[in-house]
């Protein structure tokens, strides 16, 4: 990593932050006094790729929160690029072996589920505004419950999730109750305007008797995290942001063809189907025929002859057999 945020790109923002800024993927911290030190430690991407490579077994599940055009889903994908980075360094093999476009899934339900059921360790996974796809309002469907399961129990995957929502209640609750880190991403029209995206990180804690959950910040190697400072600064990072861009825009094509297939199959569903049997056209034309008499069009006297009539010849074809019957029964 190339890129470091300087003083005049604080200044720039009025960011003053305690102790020296770092690399770009390095927040503001608030230090330790006593381990003064230790302030260029803590790198959530870092802390996040200590964990997943750890001996434990664990998985990172990061649900980033911020109103429209917050900038959460570049941040996603600038963090999910700098974890990319760690794993790269630590396992071994090149950045986008962990992290590139394929991981990326964008609103649509088939994207959520295909990207959740990959099966791969050690990857990050972003799901870019997962509401559409990942609905709170669907939570009884099989699709949405099949996706819980892979949830709940993927964790040996030690994989890193990264997903984003305007809010966290327009997701599934087990979604919303498996993350183990929430992250706010603020509208900041200066740092944005000046390439930067600003959020907050916190550390996701549950009252197991309550069910209450609090936010803490988190702590790592004596410092705190206040804040992250990201910075796209980046050729492959900003070729990520335009395949991104590329694959959005057709997936929020696709949604709109999709709501107009469902809407169209709504409607045909209300339409009611045509009788099949003479029987049933004559009962519907016996409770349903205003519109025939109408303004003296067809007398209601002709009506009633009419189906007088069709009913008889019903009652006299039910007498006879039918070939098929004959044929069928006669050696019996």
């Amino acid at each position: 990593m190339t890129c470091v945020i300087t003083p005049n790109d604080l200044s720039r923002l009025r960011i003053r932050p305690k102790p020296p800024m770092g690399e770009v993927f390095q927040p503001l911290v608030s230090v330790d006094p006593k381990h003064p030190s230790n302030a260029h430690r803590l790198s959530i991407t870092d802390y996040w790729t200590d964990i997943t490579t750890s001996k434990i077994k664990s998985d990172i599940s990061f649900f980033l929160n911020g109103e429209k055009g917050a900038g959460k889903s570049y941040c996603n994908i600038t963090l999910g690029y700098g974890c990319a980075c760690h794993l790269a360094e630590k396992l071994g093999g090149k950045w986008n072996d962990y992290f590139n476009i394929d991981f990326i899934a964008i609103m649509l339900p088939d994207q959520t589920s295909d990207l959740l059921r990959m099966n791969a360790k050690y990857i990050v996974k972003d799901f870019d505004d997962v509401s559409p796809g990942y609905n709170s309002r669907s939570f009884a469907t099989r699709e949405n419950r099949e996706q819980n399961d892979i949830i709940i129990t993927n964790r040996t995957d030690n994989n890193i999730q990264l997903w984003s929502a305007p809010d966290q209640g327009m997701t599934d609750k087990v979604l919303r109750e498996t993350c183990n880190f929430y992250g706010e991403a603020e509208r900041n029209p200066v740092a944005i305007n000046s390439g930067f995206n600003v959020l907050r990180i916190f550390r996701v804690d549950k009252n197991k008797r309550t069910g209450d959950r609090y936010y803490p910040q988190i702590w790592h190697n004596n410092c705190k995290l206040v804040k992250c400072l990201l910075k796209s600064d980046y050729p492959e990072l900003k070729a990520l942001f335009e395949e991104y861009d590329v694959k959005r825009a057709k997936a929020a094509a696709e949604m709109k063809v999709r709501k107009e297939e469902r809407k169209k199959e709504e409607e045909k569903a209300k339409l009611s189907h045509l009788p099949t049997r003479l029987e049933d056209a004559l009962d519907a034309l016996e409770s349903d025929h205003d519109y025939l008499t109408a303004g003296g069009v067809f007398p209601e006297e002709l009506i009633a002859n009419f189906i007088k009539t069709k009913r008889a010849e019903c009652s006299d074809m039910s007498k006879i057999p039918h070939p098929a019957e004959f044929d069928k029964y006669y050696n019996l």
